[in-house]
């Protein structure tokens, strides 16, 4: 049998194949077994393919193994199986598996069972894969891994699956590890829960979720984490939520932690919430925000701090806001600041309140600046207070006022003093209002200054009265004035009593008008003069009178001319009587007329003269008849003469 040629085995008939002995058999060289044709290898009878040994064996075609029925193929040993090539195992039929017995199974070797093609393993039995040896498990490839389904995947022992190795289980799809048993899931060790894709993890069920150990769960990479969905991620248990690494926690997106229950939020250690990225924060709604410790407040970094938007900043209680480190507030945006409740600005620590810069402070609504208490007011540094706007300043109440230091009243810029508002200036207190700098004074408005009670204007110094702008002056009324100490009186300026109103001068008592200087009263125009009261002419003493510029006499009325003492008459100089006009001489008494001098008499001109009514003309002594020139007597008409 040996000596025969390939070609003449190949030619051997059917019967003769069929009726091979034992020795005949064992004769046959592996070339010659190779060159048997399909229908030989059909009519093989158990026995003869139980003599094979297992080099002949091997010699079998691709083809040849095809061929074999079932039958043929349960006549193999298990050595003999064991020796099959890759290409050999993969020409197998699923029917050749499906009567492969436990005996023969024992030969298959792992390089075998990753010869398989994915469309075999995907129709081996449940029986023949549950009988499969660790080391025939491990033969599988990620491809075969994939294959399998779930009644084939149920049938693995989680033996099988632990010694599945990690690329093994790479290959897993998401219906596969969703198909995974209670036990098979807990007994992945943490090499084969790492190795899992992405994809694959989005299989797991919520309850497979909550399943997962301790261990199991710290062995997911950053990369697995960030591919969990929300669903998945709100199904870990609250002891779960503990045990996640900060590497891991920092993997989270928004949806994610949105997904988070309050508890499983409160559970987060501050090590955790500090790992959070800023865009998963923004993925936390009010009431986790709101839910969050003190002690997990305190502990969220600056950038997250910063991320927190105006809603959630408002929903945070006193308790939580005054929690906050002074780091955690400089990160805090002015809008954020505006957006505190007077409630939370009144749990602020003073501390807290000096940490804040002037951006902060001036995000700082009205309202929340005006609930701040005796305490935080006056623990603003200068700088801080300086940085108000004139709308915060207006917002401040009366007693919040009266309670700022003397070094805080001296921070005010100007454009904040122009932000006070009436009722705020008439409720300065005397300390409050005497601390104000002359530059500060200078920045009144007319309202303003309008809106001091008597006190407050009493209270004024000299050097403040001075420093009041001309058109702050414009605001001051009678009353104001009147309650003006001789000493502030005399500090007004040329320019600020040149700005007096008409309400104002008539407050000037007569001691006023009298304690006038020569300047100041030099300063009032001639309309001002003209506002004055008779009265109020009347009190000037003789100097004052002998001041007044001829373009103030002009302003007199004949009232105020007819007012003027005999002493004041005395001390008109001629060129002020000679600016009279002949409505003014009118108002002259006769009495006045004799009083003048002769000098005043001298001074009259011509046509002065001629303006003397028959009125005046009787008041003249015959002394001063006496004093006329002829020039004067010239000026004097038929009628004023007849009158003399």
């Amino acid at each position: 049998i040996g000596a025969l040629t390939v070609t003449q085995v190949a030619n051997l008939n059917l019967d003769d194949v069929a009726s091979l002995t034992s020795s005949q058999i064992a004769g046959l060289t592996q070339t010659q077994v190779a060159g048997l044709s399909e229908s030989q290898i059909s009519v093989l009878t158990t026995s003869e393919i139980g003599w094979l040994r297992t080099d002949q064996v091997q010699g079998l075609t691709a083809t040849a193994i095809r061929a074999f029925d079932t039958t043929q193929f349960q006549a193999l040993g298990s050595s003999q199986i064991g020796v099959l090539s890759s290409s050999q195992f993969r020409a197998l039929s699923n029917d050749d598996f499906d009567v492969m017995s436990a005996t023969q199974l024992t030969g298959v070797t792992s390089t075998q069972v990753a010869a398989l093609s994915t469309t075999q393993v995907s129709e081996l039995g449940t029986t023949l894969l549950a009988a499969l040896t660790t080391t025939q498990v491990r033969g599988l490839t990620a491809a075969g891994m994939a294959a399998l389904n779930s009644d084939q995947l149920a049938a693995l022992s989680s033996d099988q699956f632990k010694a599945l190795t990690a690329t093994q289980v790479s290959g897993l799809s998401d219906d596969s590890v969703s198909a995974l048993t209670n036990t098979q899931l807990m007994g992945l060790s943490t090499q084969q829960v790492a190795a899992l894709s992405v994809t694959a993890l989005r299989g797991l069920s919520e309850t497979q979720m909550a399943l997962l150990s301790s261990t199991q769960l710290r062995a997911l990479t950053a990369t697995q984490i960030g591919s969990l969905v929300p669903n998945q991620v709100a199904a870990l248990t609250n002891t779960q939520v503990a045990l996640l690494t900060t590497t891991q926690v920092q993997a989270l997106n928004a949806a994610d932690v949105a997904a988070l229950s309050n508890t499983q939020i409160n559970i987060l250690s501050t090590s955790q919430l500090q790992a959070l990225t800023v865009t998963a924060v923004k993925g936390m709604n009010e009431a986790q925000i709101v839910g969050l410790t003190t002690t997990q407040l305190r502990a969220l970094p600056q950038t997250i701090v910063a991320a927190l938007t105006t809603t959630e900043i408002s929903q945070l209680t006193s308790e939580q806001i005054a929690a906050l480190g002074t780091s955690q507030w400089s990160a805090l945006g002015s809008s954020q600041v505006s957006a505190l409740t007077s409630a939370q600005m009144q749990g602020l620590s003073t501390t807290l309140l000096r940490s804040l810069s002037t951006t902060q402070l001036r995000g700082l609504t009205a309202t929340d600046l005006g609930e701040l208490t005796t305490a935080q007011l006056t623990a603003l540094s200068e700088k801080q207070v300086g940085s108000f706007t004139s709308a915060q300043v207006g917002a401040l109440s009366n007693d919040q006022l009266a309670r700022l230091t003397t070094t805080q009243w001296n921070a005010v810029t100007v454009t904040q003093i122009k932000g006070l508002t009436t009722d705020q200036m008439s409720n300065l207190t005397a300390t409050a209002l005497q601390g104000l700098t002359t530059t500060q004074i200078g920045a009144l408005t007319p309202a303003q200054l309008a809106a001091l009670t008597v006190d407050e204007i009493s209270g004024l110094t000299t050097t403040q009265i001075g420093a009041l702008s001309t058109t702050a002056v414009t605001g001051l009324v009678d009353t104001q004035l009147a309650a003006l100490t001789t000493e502030q009186l005399g500090a007004l300026t040329t320019r600020q009593v040149s700005a007096l109103t008409k309400t104002g001068l008539a407050g000037l008592g007569s001691d006023q008008m009298a304690a006038l200087a020569t300047a100041q009263l030099r300063a009032l125009s001639s309309t001002q003069v003209a506002q004055l009261s008779n009265d109020q002419v009347s009190a000037l003493g003789m100097t004052q009178v002998a001041a007044l510029t001829t373009t103030q006499m002009v302003g007199l009325t004949p009232g105020q001319v007819g007012s003027l003492g005999d002493a004041q008459v005395t001390a008109l100089t001629a060129s002020q009587i000679g600016a009279l006009t002949a409505t003014q001489l009118a108002g002259l008494r006769a009495d006045q007329i004799g009083t003048l001098t002769t000098t005043q008499i001298a001074g009259l001109s011509a046509t002065a003269m001629g303006k003397l009514s028959a009125g005046n003309l009787s008041g003249l002594t015959q002394t001063q008849i006496g004093w006329l020139s002829t020039t004067q007597l010239q000026g004097l008409s038929a009628t004023s003469v007849a009158a003399l």
